[in-house]
């Protein structure tokens, strides 16, 4: 995943909503969809809506399908990084249910190792993948990404496509500032991230420990690469307590061990805050955060071509459908994401040529080791 850095908006007032669990998600959500088509809990459409719509798209599909059938794979090896990805899982092997994807969620270290024997052993066993930017660089110098035209030449976005047909964007995920909102009112919360330093927010506010690698890392990037955030400043957010990732952040949210959060995985708090737990979730005024979650597939992949109908899918109407209803913004336009996300055009980015992520690795690696060695 990538993210950068909006520039102050100074105009503009804070928007922040506030989920105190299931039934006020629903509540938000119906007021905001507007279309009797609409899925009106999660964002998105109906099943029937895309058949009709996108009869073209979904004939293509099909023919994938029958050539994955035809060379007889009836399964899909798929490793997802998205938290929250199980229902877009579900709504594929639904769609096609001679396809059985068997998938693993390995994060960072996990799914690094796991490659890392693959290859050693000689052997490709994940057919399709979401990594970082740092490892898509690293597997396209050894040639172990496979190169796929067919997005290109059949209307998908041109900001989706990556590496000449290497990688594709198949979600947007929001970083967003998160609240306990039993603990803390919507009025309260902060709108800018220097807010958080105040006396006020001592012993209140949890922290994602960054890693080195994207995310929180990149938000302190940019941030002093453009003069907005000095080491003072970055060393005082270090005396925040951290935990490992977004899920722990979520979760001491919900059972009151933090109060407010500044920066975590906006999908993670939604699908928390549809199973109840009282989460409110926003963006600051000075910078907003986009992560866009990236996916390959392996050359000599067990199963090509299942994996290109399953990165097929991803990036078509009806699996971009289910990626927003997940909680996360898609590639598309014309489809309604969940209506507790901000409006996307306040948050939106581009996402960062891995020429650039390479340059500005050393500065991450800096600020990472400088304070959270």
């Amino acid at each position: 995943m990538t993210s950068t850095i909006i520039p102050p908006r100074r105009s503009r007032s804070r928007r922040a909503t506030t989920l105190s669990g299931a039934l006020a998600l629903v509540a938000v959500l119906v007021g905001a969809c507007g279309t009797g088509g609409a899925d009106t809990e999660r964002g998105g459409v109906d099943d029937e809506q895309i058949v009709q719509s996108y009869q073209d798209e979904e004939a293509r599909l099909d023919e994938l399908y029958q050539t994955a059938l035809d060379a007889g794979e009836t399964s899909v090896v798929y490793y997802p990084t998205a938290l929250g990805y199980e229902p877009v899982i579900e709504a594929f092997e639904k769609r096609f249910p001679e396809i059985d994807v068997k998938y693993e969620v390995l994060l960072g270290p996990a799914l690094n190792a796991k490659l890392a024997g693959d290859f050693a052993a000689g052997t490709v066993t994940i057919d399709v993948a979401q990594l970082g930017e740092a490892n898509i660089a690293d597997y396209s110098a050894q040639g172990r990404i496979a190169r796929w035209e067919w997005p290109q030449q059949n209307g998908i976005p041109n900001d989706a496509v990556h590496g000449d047909g290497t990688y594709f964007t198949d979600y947007r995920g929001l970083n967003a500032v998160v609240w306990n909102t039993t603990r803390v009112s919507a009025d309260e919360v902060p709108t800018s991230w220097r807010e958080f330093l105040d006396p006020k927010w001592e012993g209140r506010v949890g922290f994602q420990r960054p890693s080195g690698g994207v995310g929180i890392d990149n938000t302190f990037t940019n941030l002093y690469a453009q003069g907005l955030i000095t080491a003072e400043e970055i060393g005082s957010f270090a005396q925040f307590p951290t935990e490992p990732g977004n899920a722990q952040l979520v979760a001491g949210l919900t059972q009151g061990k933090y109060d407010i959060v500044p920066n975590t995985w906006g999908p993670a708090a939604l699908s928390a805050a549809a199973e109840g737990a009282p989460l409110g979730v926003g963006i600051l005024d000075d910078f907003s955060i986009v992560s866009n979650g990236f996916t390959v597939i392996f050359e000599d992949s067990p199963n090509p071509n299942a994996a290109r109908l399953l990165m097929a899918w991803l990036l078509s109407h009806g699996g971009q459908n289910e990626v927003v209803k997940s909680g996360y913004y898609g590639i598309y336009d014309d489809l309604p994401v969940n209506s507790a996300l901000p409006p996307y055009e306040e948050v939106k980015i581009a996402p960062a040529p891995l020429a650039d992520f390479q340059q500005a690795q050393p500065v991450v690696r800096e600020i990472t080791q400088g304070f959270w060695p």
